[in-house]
């Protein structure tokens, strides 16, 4: 049904039944990695979000800027939702099996062709149900031929990764925005919001740079 190529440079042909096990093997990493990047994706975006409010907020809204105390409770509350967001949306998927039904219905959403041929062979295997060995042999060909035709990796719903790393690019628009166009510096309150404890003051309108003719020493 179809050859691949082994070190010695001679081929040999592999099942339809293993063929589609490959194929479903693909489908399950490439959506593992999905799940993977749309979770980090989603933490940047969280935690640029956070230095985007902060900043604003220490420079127009709050007289005087955020507190030392204040500062510290805002820093450990995003550590700890980053910590749980990332345990939940990261290391659980990351060791976690992608079941193959759930792969397999993936690829059908975007593949009609198959015409459930591959979902009903991938629940049929899952059953403890008898299976008759030609409808078997047949459902197996019908899937490895359609699935020959078609990238796994496409055919695996991308969109919710899209959709993150757009809210993603849009964060880093407004922040390059503001940085931009605000009259006050906003390296100084970045710094106070990542680390609280750092002697940084509050960044004004006005930055005298030089003294002239020169600087003098003067009595209090």
């Amino acid at each position: 049904m179809s050859t691949t190529e082994n070190p010695t440079n001679s081929s040999h042909y592999v099942n339809f039944d293993e063929y589609v096990d490959l194929k479903l093997q693909k489908a399950q990493s490439t959506i593992k990695t999905a799940d993977l990047l749309m979770a980090l994706a989603a933490v940047a975006a969280m935690f640029l979000s956070y230095l985007l409010v902060f900043v604003i907020f220490d420079q127009w809204i709050i007289p005087g800027g955020f507190g030392i105390g204040f500062r510290w409770s805002l820093l450990l509350t995003l550590i700890g939702a980053t910590v749980v967001w990332l345990a939940w949306n990261v290391g659980r998927p990351y060791f976690r099996s992608i079941n193959r039904l759930f792969a397999a219905n993936e690829i059908e959403k975007t593949q009609p062709e198959l015409k459930s041929n591959l979902l009903n062979l991938v629940d049929l295997r899952s059953s403890s149900r008898e299976i008759d060995p030609g409808v078997k042999r047949a459902l197996e060909r019908h899937a490895a031929l359609q699935l020959q035709q078609i990238d796994v990796t496409e055919a695996v719903d991308h969109r919710p990764l899209m959709r993150t790393a757009y809210v993603l690019l849009a964060v880093i628009a407004m922040f390059c925005l503001y940085a931009i166009f605000s009259p006050k510096k906003i390296s100084n309150s970045i710094w106070r919001g990542l680390l609280p404890a750092a002697n940084v003051g509050l960044s004004t309108n006005t930055e005298i740079v030089s003294v002239l003719p020169e600087d003098t020493t003067v009595l209090a």
